[in-house]
């Protein structure tokens, strides 16, 4: 197995570091099934015990709270990186990383932590924070006031995702913007403290990384019952306009 573009460009960017490079943030836009989970791996395999102690990655589910950690323990993942790092499931507990190179939490732990404990363990050893689909987190919301003090701790941050745009159109916390009004964009500047990847489905197609999909689109006429119990028909379902979540849900 070979690192796939983006890993690669992650990896010289952590020998940057490595040669001094006073690097504070990463942004990693990462096509969806491109790969983004081997990163943090690969973050804690050239810059741990050099740059930081431990890696706290959070995920917005315990599904991937799960995945993450059994990723450090994947075979494949540990050959590819010469590394036999561990990584440890934590909600809230103290030392959460119990002797491992890093600890997998969630958004929802962190904004429970009412005794601090992950903070304090920010002040107990140089962690690498790494902020997985941080879309789900509002700029100024409940989860980013919880994540700041980790932040503003970390000698690291990374924030990666393939969906660096939220459905309301809010700020994402932590992004730079180049204002802090709705929808604004996005600065992707490469700067002295901040380093941009991006890894778009093009490049996931070329690479193999991705499937590509043809999608078959298919009609039908729709007679279906509204929540009044008034009986609607249409002859193709693409008339159906605003009422086509309706048709389908019945």
């Amino acid at each position: 197995m070979q690192l796939r573009r983006h890993q690669q460009a992650l990896a010289e960017i952590c020998e940057e570091i490595l040669g001094g490079r006073p690097l504070s943030d990463i942004l990693c836009a990462v096509t969806p099934g491109g790969g983004k989970s081997l990163l943090p791996q690969i973050l804690a395999t050239r810059l741990i015990p050099t740059i930081a102690d431990a890696l706290c990655w959070v995920v917005p589910r315990r599904v991937l709270q799960d995945q993450g950690a059994r990723g450090f323990q994947d075979p494949a993942h540990r050959a590819m990186l010469g590394h036999r790092l561990e990584a440890m499931m934590s909600t809230n507990q103290e030392h959460p990383t119990r002797g491992c190179a890093a600890y997998v939490t969630t958004y929802q732990a962190l904004a429970a932590d009412t005794r601090k404990v992950n903070a304090k363990e920010f002040r107990r050893k140089r962690y690498i924070l790494v902020l997985d689909e941080p879309h789900h987190m509002e700029a100024e919301g409940v989860w980013h006031q919880a994540l700041q003090p980790l932040y503003d701790r970390a000698v690291l941050r990374v924030l990666m995702s393939g969906t660096f745009e939220r459905g309301d159109r809010m700020p994402i916390a932590f992004l730079p913007y180049a204002s802090h009004q709705v929808a604004d964009e996005i600065e992707w500047d490469n700067t002295e403290s901040r380093a941009v990847i991006h890894y778009s489905l093009a490049d996931a197609l070329r690479e193999q990384a991705c499937i590509d999909l043809t999608v078959h689109y298919a009609n039908c006429q729709a007679t279906w019952l509204d929540t009044q119990g008034v009986q609607h028909h249409v002859e193709s379902l693409a008339q159906a306009g605003k009422q086509t979540s309706e048709a389908l849900l019945t």
